[in-house]
């Protein structure tokens, strides 16, 4: 049952391979998801960046009708999620000298504060700014707020989040074309960091690190400070095409194999066995893969990203001091053993953790829209702020509160003949399902992947593709499963 009392909040998330949206609602210790729709953009989006305003705005207006069409509603506004390849923090100093002390008020900080914004190159937009610390006469300030202080010189270090300016007004133009309306805007790893991140973690010095499909973004806190924001133009798609170039197979192919197998020769021993191989069998390819020579390939690529990530940590300047360890999220932190790479070949990590759910209590309206991966932290997390203003109406309900049985009334009890050959299956639900079948069927919203020489494929038949050539590598996955739950 729909809260009228609360805000219905309606979202959407320009991401680096698709544009996805999701309704929901705060209620009492939980988030109901009233809706979700995503669809592929890499033929109009590259690293998070538009490049084809139409196509754009035919995805943005496909996931919203997704939207209205699943919850039966309408979406009047949007509270749009971005993250792109140009977004990036400028560390900023200020400094005022005075003839004779002063006491620091609100104008001088004002005056300081404008300098620093001021200072954002031309063909950037400030999107955000925190203060790092002030110093006074030199020293380090004793509090974050130096107003009421006296003085002859103060100092301020400024983190300025900027992106480029045209990367917003293509945004919010493809929203135009859409005929859409932006209520409000965030970035993703600001968003990501508030709901991820724990308040120690923050405090301690921690580095978020969002291994998405094109991009990989770094955030880095310290002493509840955002300190750091880079943004790498590489991700897990890097990985699916060397393994689609290598072995000259498909997208979708080469795409199932990274996510079946993953980092597949971390942990494995060499010995004298019969090498063990993967079989791609389907109507339109048959070959054989040598599970080492793709681990191999997995290896090396996803080496080059994490290491562009921990140079860029060290280029920060926080390495030494991030005593809140590493925390990853995002589809490519999916691959396999990732934890166990990263604590062989990254020592000086002090504790690392792979984010796929956030911790709160969620309702989905439709148990398949949920996707325990990451993928969808930055939507979620979105919506779980605190807004004032409500984005949609819906006409049916879609979420009930469960009865509670000790004390409902027995006209509140309704069962069903288990011979009866047309049981009496809840109205509301049953159009629910109805709906988004019939949604489904329309708009082939099954992640359909194209391949480079135009042969399309759906991910629902990823698992009946590979057949194992030996049992001991099935015993190996199964082991492997059974060590990761041991050390969790």
């Amino acid at each position: 049952m729909v809260n009228n009392s609360n805000p219905i909040v309606a979202a959407i998330e320009i991401g680096s391979s698709k544009i996805s949206g999701m309704a929901g609602q705060k209620c009492d210790n939980c988030l109901k998801v009233l809706s979700y729709s995503s669809v592929r953009c890499s033929d109009s989006v590259h690293y998070g960046a538009v490049y084809n305003m139409q196509k754009t705005a035919d995805h943005i207006v496909a996931v919203i009708d997704g939207l209205e069409h699943k919850m039966n509603g309408s979406i009047e506004h949007l509270y749009l999620n971005y993250a792109g390849r140009s977004l990036h923090t400028i560390l900023y100093t200020a400094k005022r000298s005075f003839e004779t002390q002063v006491t620091i008020d609100d104008n001088i900080l004002d005056d300081i504060q404008n300098e620093a914004n001021a200072s954002v190159p031309e063909e950037y937009q400030l999107i955000y700014s925190e203060v790092q610390d002030y110093r006074i006469n030199g020293s380090q300030a004793r509090n974050d707020n130096p107003n009421g202080v006296l003085c002859s010189t103060i100092e301020c270090r400024y983190q300025l989040v900027v992106i480029k300016k045209q990367y917003i007004e293509n945004i919010r133009q493809c929203f135009d074309m859409a005929n859409h309306k932006i209520l409000d805007d965030a970035i993703v790893p600001l968003t990501l960091s508030k709901t991820i991140l724990t308040d120690i973690e923050r405090e301690k010095g921690c580095a978020l690190i969002d291994y998405g499909a094109d991009t990989t973004t770094l955030t880095i806190y310290k002493s509840s400070r955002l300190c750091f924001i880079r943004v790498l133009p590489m991700g897990a798609n890097l990985i699916t095409y060397d393994i689609m170039n290598h072995f000259h197979i498909s997208f979708v192919h080469a795409e199932a194999l990274m996510n079946t197998y993953g980092l597949y020769n971390i942990s494995r021993k060499e010995q004298g066995k019969k090498e063990e191989i993967a079989k791609l069998d389907d109507a339109n390819e048959k070959k054989e893969i040598p599970l080492k020579e793709l681990g191999q390939i997995i290896a090396a690529r996803n080496e080059e990203i994490l290491d562009n990530v921990m140079n860029q940590i060290s280029k920060s300047g926080y390495a030494d001091i991030l005593y809140g360890g590493v925390v990853m999220t995002g589809g490519g932190s999916n691959l396999r053993k990732m934890d166990d790479l990263i604590k062989q070949q990254y020592t000086k990590i002090y504790k690392f953790r792979i984010a796929k759910v956030l911790p709160v209590d969620i309702h989905w309206d439709y148990p398949d829209w949920k996707k325990d991966d990451g993928t969808q932290l930055g939507l979620l997390s979105l919506i779980m702020r605190d807004h004032n203003e409500n984005c949609a109406t819906i006409t049916e309900e879609t979420w009930e509160q469960p009865i509670d049985i000790s004390q409902a009334s027995d006209s509140q009890i309704v069962t069903n003949d288990l011979f009866d050959d047309s049981p009496k299956v809840s109205s509301t639900v049953e159009a629910k399902t109805k709906r988004i079948e019939e949604f489904e069927q329309k708009s082939g919203e099954q992640d359909v992947e194209t391949s480079k020489n135009g042969k399309t494929s759906t991910k629902k038949n990823f698992w009946k593709v590979f057949s194992k050539v030996t049992s001991s590598t099935e015993q190996i996955l199964f082991n492997d499963d059974n060590n990761d739950n041991a050390n969790s």
